[in-house]
């Protein structure tokens, strides 16, 4: 076989696995982050906004989640958020704004990941932008045009997929 074909093929198969790890990464994020607050019950709401919702996230794309909290838990949620994302890595850069924006940097091996946490209730919706909703127990996406809603099962389902 010709040398510059293998290594071309050797060139798309590293690009393919090095986009699958560093997105794995992020979806694990998205999916045990996720699904540690529906379980603690902490929000009554979850979604994604960003490049995320749009369906055209990269290594380098930040997750913008967006929660409406549960009012009993609230506290919790605030006292348990660092230390659940610090379980994928260190935070080099935390900054919360007001209990209503919270921004941090995520520290990997080998990649940063930004996170931003909008605490909201749905009066502050901004319906204008792409959302992708994770976690709609009442229902109150149903009369709103929005994409494609994934459960944390589903995406997790997808991020094993993706690990085959």
């Amino acid at each position: 076989m010709n040398k510059s074909k293998d290594f071309l093929l050797f060139s798309f198969k590293k690009l393919i696995f090095y986009f699958k790890i560093y997105n794995m990464k992020q979806y694990d994020i998205i999916n045990n982050f996720t699904k540690t607050l529906i379980e603690r019950k902490y929000i009554n709401l979850a979604f994604l906004s960003g490049s995320y919702a749009r369906k055209r996230e990269d290594e380098y794309s930040n997750i913008d989640f967006y929660f409406v909290l549960n009012d009993k838990y609230e506290e919790d949620f605030y006292n348990d958020y660092y230390k659940l994302l610090s379980s994928f890595g260190t935070i080099i850069y935390n900054k919360n704004i007001d209990n209503k924006d919270i921004i941090l940097v995520l520290k990997t091996i080998d990649l940063d990941i930004n996170i931003n946490i909008h605490i909201t209730d749905l009066s502050d919706l901004d319906l204008n932008n792409d959302i992708l909703p994770l976690y709609d127990p009442y229902h109150l996406f149903d009369k709103i045009d929005t994409n494609i809603s994934y459960s944390p099962a589903e995406i997790g389902q997808f991020i094993d997929k993706l690990a085959l």
